[in-house]
């Protein structure tokens, strides 16, 4: 099911925590989540950059998909959140070669009023 290490997937789910509390660097709610953050660890790419992303496979982008949403699943199940991937409703359709040097996972609670906060009321 994974092709992704055990700190790979903390380091993800640390962002998806930041981002339900609202706190990720990125953008509140949003987290920017790199393709080379899911590429597999090799003798040549012992700590792949994000530069890898730039010349990975599309098998590679492939499987960093694929294992993203696997992980994106679990965490929505697990905290009862709604998540969308570059502004769709997570679905299979983010596994795909062309996704870009990377994903934008927004977390949102249920219940929690997502209206234009920054409207003076």
């Amino acid at each position: 099911m994974f092709g992704i290490s055990i700190l790979q997937a903390l380091h993800i789910w640390s962002q998806l925590e930041q981002a339900l509390y609202e706190d990720h660097p990125y953008g509140g709610d949003t987290a920017e989540i790199g393709v080379y953050q899911l590429l597999a660890c090799t003798p040549d790419r012992p700590q792949p950059a994000p530069q890898d992303a730039v010349v990975a496979s599309d098998e590679e982008i492939i499987g960093a998909s694929r294992d993203l949403y696997q992980l994106l699943r679990i965490f929505a199940s697990e905290r009862g959140v709604a998540i969308q991937v570059d502004d769709e409703a997570l679905g299979k359709g983010m596994i795909t070669s062309d996704c870009g040097p990377c994903w934008y996972v927004q977390v949102r609670s249920p219940g929690r009023d997502y209206e234009d906060e920054s409207e003076d009321a």
